[in-house]
């Protein structure tokens, strides 16, 4: 276990470090999946095997705690090791490395060429694809728009075996909808208030939303999840993970100011179109709120969406004799 702690990306170096205790043989060998290392002996393995087959339910348990007491950042960082843990690899490395045949020397050939933003230029801009979602957006189904990427570094067969999970990666789409708490909402004759929000012109390719919005209210975020593509009877492509997994998704709205957990919700994968609300109250304090909806994958890395909902909020005070 010493000699694996000098391996892994966080060693365990103090003095005072038991290297026998069953928590810092957890730590280590969760470390080494991750980054997968190759372990030294069966016995290793096979301890692997019992944390990883483990660790679900702890991280969903912190993702609850989280929740409890509403930390923004914390919560999203059990999710990103939720997801390293599932496909063995760190969150911050790219996710086009979770594909089979990609490594590091492919990288480089993951580029498009589109036409630019003038209508009367043909020229084409080349760009670099960064994320699995952007390279599925890419391809928007096409293989052939795959194989022209990668035929001068990787073999037919190669990018068969890559294309045959890209394919089935989920797609989902996410719109959003703002409406005041409605104390009646289980009256069916009344009729459901106009949505506050206007879509904005994205920020640095984050789309954004707007709404003018009341201080101390509670609102309804309406958040309806569309599936547009629906992986193989809905299981995770984790071929390094030791059980067979669903498709999830956690919907969660913070804000990054505060670093305050608004609301949070686990949702799965499911067919057609879904909906549901988060309640949302706002600040007391008159002003512009920035706060952000990510649709978080409990499986993928580089799935995960992020929008910007901007809540202004009214000053009162003027309106008061």
């Amino acid at each position: 276990m010493r000699t694996l702690s000098q391996e892994v990306r966080y060693p365990i170096d103090a003095p005072s470090t038991d290297f026998a205790s069953p928590h810092t043989k957890a730590n280590l060998l969760l470390q080494a999946h991750i980054g997968r290392l190759a372990l030294p002996c069966t016995d290793y393995e096979s301890d692997a095997k019992t944390v990883l087959e483990h660790s679900d339910r702890i991280l969903k348990a912190l993702v609850e705690i989280a929740d409890l007491w509403k930390w923004y950042q914390t919560a999203m960082n059990v999710m990103y090791l939720t997801q390293a843990v599932v496909q063995a690899q760190w969150s911050s490395e790219n996710s086009l490395l979770t594909l089979p045949n990609v490594f590091q020397s492919v990288l480089p050939f993951f580029v498009w060429h589109r036409r630019g933003s003038d209508e009367c230029d043909e020229s084409l801009v080349k760009e670099e694809i960064k994320t699995v979602r952007e390279l599925v957006s890419v391809c928007s189904g096409d293989k052939s728009v795959l194989n022209a990427m990668l035929k001068e570094r990787l073999s037919k067969k190669q990018v068969d075996e890559m294309w045959n999970v890209v394919e089935k990666l989920p797609v989902v789409q996410v719109d959003l909808e703002l409406r005041p708490q409605s104390q009646d909402a289980s009256t069916d004759d009344v009729q459901p208030e106009a949505d506050l929000l206007q879509r904005m012109p994205d920020r640095d390719g984050v789309e954004t939303h707007y709404a003018d919005v009341l201080p101390t209210q509670e609102y309804g975020l309406d958040v309806i999840l569309t599936t547009v593509r629906q992986g193989e009877n809905n299981m995770a492509h984790a071929p390094r993970y030791p059980k067979r997994r669903n498709v999830g998704w956690w919907v969660m709205m913070g804000d990054n100011a505060t670093n305050r957990l608004l609301a949070l919700k686990k949702v799965e994968q499911a067919r057609g179109t879904g909906k549901f609300r988060l309640s949302v109250k706002t600040p007391a304090t008159a002003g512009l709120t920035v706060c952000h909806l990510l649709l978080v994958s409990d499986s993928y890395l580089g799935l995960d969406q992020y929008l910007s909902v901007c809540l202004n909020v009214q000053d009162l005070t003027g309106d008061q004799l």
